[in-house]
């Protein structure tokens, strides 16, 4: 998800008063929830292991992973299903 996609998203959060970076910052939060749990969001749930994912798990572009070992969380960002195009994402 681009930033300008977060921002739109973050919007529906402005009838709360917030300022516009504490909508992304609440956007970004409920995404993650939401793939933690397992649903909507991006793409699939959260998956997680003790090592980081790059070269290593297959996931769909969207999906989140934690590194338990650390608590990385990375995102794979390329398109399709495979283990490479993983970003670090928090």
């Amino acid at each position: 998800m681009t930033l300008s996609e977060l921002m739109d998203y973050g919007k529906c959060f402005g009838c709360l008063g917030l300022t516009p970076s504490e909508q992304v910052e609440l956007a970004l939060l409920d995404l993650i929830s939401a793939n933690i749990s397992g649903g909507g969001g991006g793409g699939g749930g959260n998956d997680g292991g003790v090592v980081d994912p790059e070269g290593v798990v297959s996931g769909s572009q969207w999906q989140f992973y934690t590194n338990t070992s650390t608590m990385n969380v990375w995102q794979k960002i390329t398109p399709g299903v495979g283990n490479t195009g993983w970003q670090l994402f928090i």
